[in-house]
């Protein structure tokens, strides 16, 4: 009776794995390159953009024509092994070619250790890729840790980043940034008010960024005024008054670009003014 039992199960395991196997479709090219990576036959620098080059367009036709011919690939022996040995290498474009992975197959397996990684510190490109594939994977409790990287590390793309990030936890992102809006680090202030501006308009918020207005100085006005500018807010010329003679180039233009932008009629006609000074002065 045990034999029965024993012989029932190994039949069952057996079916089992060869279902599996069978689901596994990978198309060769992304086979091949991955297998070279793996096997040391490429550069791994010029594997990892290989690679994800190819996975963007993938990203890419799925999203426009509705077809995803990589959706099995986690069914493959050969995503397994070579998932686990990129995961574990001490070559950083082999360690960031497993996050990529992770994060384009929405591969939850990994997930608390990315965490871990992520806060233990790592190269910036393995930062970027690891925030990626949270992201990606809408992993719960990350957003005060990765907008903690943003703060951090001045080398991370944020304006690619922080698109992602505004979109993947709408409720844990904005509780993350009203944490960190009356920050005493002023990139953190920056950052949340960015992020709060980016969602729809927000009276708090923009009650909290003319408070701003007054107590900032100049050289951080512009990120205050392209904030209302998100918000769609009006009345901005009493906030700019005291710059209209600013040599700050950069301030000048954001200034006029704000009351454009502005829905109140007093605003276009002060931002025609500044274009007329502008124009009159010296170069």
């Amino acid at each position: 009776m045990k034999r029965a039992l024993l012989i029932i199960t190994i039949s069952v395991i057996t079916s089992c794995n060869k279902k599996i196997q069978n689901t596994c479709k990978i198309p060769n090219s992304l086979k091949n390159k991955i297998t070279d990576v793996l096997n040391n036959k490429i550069d791994s620098e010029e594997g990892f953009y290989d690679i994800n080059n190819y996975l963007f367009a993938k990203e890419a036709e799925k999203k426009y024509h509705k077809t995803d011919s990589l959706k099995n690939i986690k069914s493959c022996d050969l995503y397994a092994k070579s998932l686990e040995s990129f995961f574990q290498s001490e070559n950083v474009y082999k360690r960031a070619l497993s996050y990529r992975l992770i994060g384009f197959m929405k591969d939850s397996l990994y997930n608390n250790k990315l965490i871990k990684r992520l806060s233990e510190g790592e190269k910036t490109i393995l930062k970027q890729w690891n925030i990626i594939a949270l992201m990606d994977n809408k992993v719960p409790n990350t957003s005060d840790l990765i907008f903690e990287q943003f703060v951090n590390d001045t080398s991370l793309p944020i304006q690619i980043l922080g698109g992602i990030f505004v979109k993947y936890d709408d409720v844990a992102v904005k509780q993350t940034c009203w944490k960190n809006i009356d920050s005493k680090n002023k990139k953190a202030q920056i950052l949340s008010i960015q992020f709060l501006a980016s969602y729809g308009r927000d009276e708090k918020l923009l009650q909290k960024i003319r408070e701003f207005t007054v107590k900032w100085e100049e050289d951080y006005q512009g990120y205050l005024l392209s904030a209302l500018s998100m918000q769609n807010e009006g009345n901005i010329k009493e906030l700019v008054v005291p710059y209209e003679n600013t040599k700050n180039d950069r301030l000048r233009n954001q200034i006029i670009s704000t009351l454009e932008n502005s829905p109140t009629s007093e605003d276009q006609l002060y931002a025609e003014k500044l274009k007329k000074l502008n124009t009159a002065k010296p170069k």
